[in-house]
């Protein structure tokens, strides 16, 4: 019976494959909308200062090639395929990936258990259904 079914099931694709973007904790938390610019500088839970969002270049056809897009190039787009750009950030404890995107948060694989509460984060494109 499982046959049956079986042609409505896509294979994965790499261009859908999940690619680390870090760890929950080194995404600012923001927590009022409209009032910070998403990607100057916030604090984070250990400390640093960082952009409130990261900006990841991920090739359709191969997300294990996804590099973070820092700095200016953060605003400045030159030429760069914008369809290929995830935009990551959390908002009042949740983290979010804009835009068709999904995001898994996992627990850290702590060999030392020091910090059982840290969660790393993974994001891919969403499935496409057909």
């Amino acid at each position: 019976m499982t046959t049956l079914f079986t042609p409505f099931f896509a294979s994965s694709r790499r261009g859908d494959a999940w690619f680390f973007a870090g760890l929950k904790s080194s995404f600012p938390n923001l927590d009022k909308s409209g009032v910070d610019i998403i990607h100057e500088a916030k604090p984070c839970e250990n400390g640093e200062s960082v952009p409130g969002c990261k900006v990841f270049s991920v090739p359709a056809s191969d997300s294990s090639k996804a590099e973070q897009v820092e700095g200016d190039d953060m605003i400045l787009h030159d030429g760069v395929a914008l369809q290929d750009q995830v935009l990551i950030f959390q908002y009042k404890g949740r983290v979010h990936a804009v835009d068709n995107w999904e995001v898994e948060l996992r627990p850290v694989k702590d060999k030392q258990g020091d910090n059982e509460d840290a969660e790393e984060v993974w994001v891919r494109r969403k499935q496409r259904l057909g």
